[in-house]
């Protein structure tokens, strides 16, 4: 191999972010033009993006390559067109918008260098922008630590951008091309089940960018038909399957994955502007199977779900959707409607008097 690390970067509309992106790799303590492999695969991007792209490659033609999709194919296409092209032992997937600290690929490079029975190595993640802060899941990283997951299935592992994969490994799985949100997920998980051990590092940062735009994937995702169909199928469906097919059960890491993930669909109140009567009986149908597959201390053990959505996933796991109504019509008479209410009263161990304005 020609370098120590590659990343695979898919850009799309971030000509107002991809060269700080860039310039926190060129700035690396690893030295850049010796060790790191950049292969950018412009998206079709109709903003300045590839005019950036081609300064960069300009000027570290041995370091970067660069290739255009002649549409825009998603960064699942892109990724395993880059893929192809990798010349290094370890790949990251660094997003075309977020910043990397400095001591980054350094860390991570000496420690699948050192410690050869783990496959991926992560970093914590903090927001900036409109929102700033640790991630949710950064408990992960109070320490440098290599983490069964079979035995600690709740230290999960999403983010690809700030993951570093043992190469040998990853390239025998692809990215789902019908995903275009929580694809890396997935080929993390599949990697995971071979070799449920992973590494943690503590002092490297991963900067993920948070703005008030729609131009996010993340943040727009919610607001497209796909977010509710193909993620159920291509996402929590077929890494329950594969799990199923590999090991005869689903592992508990893999439950804590899909709870975690699926907590953002349930708490989506109205949904009725995005699919049919039909497509959202479907999503419940599938939403109940894959809770069967979920245990209820998986469920309990969750640290973002709040106690009251807690209570109505388990009780749909436990009765089905039958238990927000007075009939079996599921898609004509289950509505989220807002109750006011005014003052309510116990009146014995079962029963509660409210008052109120529906």
């Amino acid at each position: 191999m020609d370098f120590k690390l590659s990343v695979v970067m898919a850009v799309y509309n971030k000509g107002d972010y991809v060269a700080q992106t860039i310039d926190s790799l060129i700035n690396q303590s690893l030295n850049f033009k010796n060790n790191i492999q950049l292969i950018l695969v412009n998206d079709k991007s109709t903003d300045n993006t590839l005019d950036v792209l081609e300064r960069y490659q300009k000027e570290y033609p041995e370091n970067i390559l660069l290739f255009n999709n002649e549409k825009n194919m998603g960064p699942s296409y892109s990724r395993n067109l880059g893929l192809k092209h990798v010349e290094a032992k370890y790949v990251n997937f660094l997003d075309s918008d977020d910043i990397i600290s400095k001591d980054a690929f350094k860390a991570a490079y000496d420690f699948l260098e050192t410690h050869h029975e783990v496959d991926i190595v992560s970093i914590p993640i903090y927001y900036f922008g409109v929102k700033r802060g640790p991630h949710s899941l950064n408990f992960k990283f109070e320490k440098d630590q290599i983490i069964d997951l079979t035995e600690n299935p709740n230290y999960i592992q999403l983010s690809g951008a700030s993951s570093f994969f043992r190469f040998e490994k990853l390239k025998k799985f692809h990215f789902n091309e019908n995903l275009r949100v929580s694809e890396d997920v997935v080929v993390i998980n599949k990697m995971l089940l071979e070799n449920p051990k992973i590494g943690f590092l503590s002092r490297p940062k991963y900067y993920y960018r948070k703005e008030g735009t729609q131009n996010s994937l993340i943040s727009s995702s919610a607001n497209t038909k796909s977010y509710f169909t193909s993620r159920m199928d291509e996402y929590f469906l077929n890494l329950i399957y594969y799990s199923r097919d590999e090991s005869n059960r689903i592992p508990k890491f893999i439950q804590y994955v899909v709870m975690y993930d699926m907590q953002w669909i349930l708490e989506i109140k109205f949904i009725d502007h995005l699919l049919s009567k039909e497509e959202i009986k479907t999503l419940y149908e599938k939403i109940q199977e894959i809770l069967t597959y979920i245990d209820e201390d998986v469920i309990l053990n969750q640290m973002t779900i709040p106690a009251n959505l807690k209570a109505h996933i388990i009780l749909i796991k436990r009765h089905g959707w039958y238990y927000l109504m007075d009939t079996a019509d599921i898609v004509d008479d289950f509505k989220m409607e807002t109750l006011f209410i005014d003052n309510f009263m116990f009146l014995n161990d079962h029963e509660i008097r409210i008052e109120g304005i529906l």
